[in-house]
């Protein structure tokens, strides 16, 4: 791992302290280190954006269990679970999303980088009104 980081280090040297590169080299260059921002901030919305989808599934079915109020035994216990793991999923990409932000934050990316993607999804409660 430290050879790793002495490498990665190194070629960081060689890229500061070479002449000055071309300004369509160093525009391709930001164009794709932007795009690559953009295209990892638009996974993680992604991500959101799926389990809370999951999640919403899993409270409709959880609320259609209680109002039959005759699921008993392992069904009930699939219902409760899957509920569970998607507001655990949720939390987690919610979690992944904002540590997104931070890492961005302290590389230095700029906010103009990723204020251009499309509108991110608000956070969500988890935890639905008639939970136990």
């Amino acid at each position: 791992m430290r050879a790793l980081r002495l490498a990665a280090l190194a070629l960081a040297l060689v890229a500061v302290a070479s002449p000055a590169a071309s300004p369509a080299t160093s525009d391709s260059r930001e164009a794709r280190q932007r795009a690559d921002w953009q295209r990892r901030e638009q996974a993680a919305i992604h991500r959101v954006e799926s389990t809370r989808d999951r999640y919403r599934t899993a409270v409709l079915e959880y609320q259609k269990m209680r109002h039959r109020r005759r699921i008993r035994g392992a069904r009930k216990a699939e219902v409760l679970a899957e509920r569970e793991a998607a507001r655990a999923a949720l939390e987690e990409a919610e979690r992944l999303l904002a540590e997104f932000d931070e890492t961005a934050r302290r590389a230095g990316v700029p906010p103009g980088w990723l204020r251009d993607a499309p509108q991110r999804p608000p956070a969500a409660n988890p935890a639905p009104a008639d939970a136990p």
